[in-house]
């Protein structure tokens, strides 16, 4: 199983045979943030360049769109704060730099999942994170991008949004943190 949040950063985490991978520095499953999927993007806070987190989190937002040459006749150029809530609004009221960034932010979950999927071959990918209040418009779209672009078009992972939002990452940690002591999994 892989678990991706989106929100301030893209965090992952993967489970295998009921153990969470860590790998030798404790980073194995932690990727999916950090991976490039933008080889002219912008240097991210990890040292990397074009990573999904650059091209898709909440951190990234305002300047891809304060940054844009549209910004002065878009919608969004009103809003005190920009946020993905306001981002999915106004991109569904047919804000042209609004549908553009979010198609963009589309792109770089859908590519970072479909890699994730190449690495891991899950049985399931778990999407949680605040973000994922707008699953009605991210799970169908990341599910025709795994349907067109993933290697497992015959046997794709099952998509969820996480049944804790905000808070499936403190409960994975719960988890990895009581292990021996065999906590239960609930952010299903």
């Amino acid at each position: 199983m892989v678990l991706i949040t989106l929100g301030t950063g893209v965090g992952s985490a993967v489970m295998m045979d009921g153990r969470v991978l860590s790998g030798r520095n404790f980073t194995a499953g932690n990727l999916g943030g950090h991976m490039t999927i933008n080889l002219h993007g912008k240097v991210c806070n990890c040292g990397n360049i074009g990573c999904v987190e650059t091209e898709g989190s909440t951190w990234a937002l305002a300047d891809a769109v304060k940054s844009a040459p549209e910004f002065s006749r878009s919608t969004l150029s009103k809003e005190s704060d920009i946020h993905f809530k306001n981002l999915f609004g106004h991109a569904a009221q047919g804000d042209i730099l609004a549908t553009q960034v979010r198609d963009n932010c589309l792109n770089a979950w859908s590519l970072g999942i479909i890699n994730l999927i190449h690495a891991f071959d899950p049985e399931r990918v778990v999407i949680g994170g605040g973000i994922m209040e707008s699953q009605h418009i991210l799970l169908p779209y990341i599910q025709r991008k795994i349907n067109t672009h993933a290697w497992v078009k015959n046997n794709p992972p099952q998509l969820l949004a996480a049944a804790h939002l905000q808070t499936a990452a403190l409960l994975g940690m719960y988890h990895v943190l009581t292990e021996g002591k065999r906590a239960p999994i609930t952010m299903l």
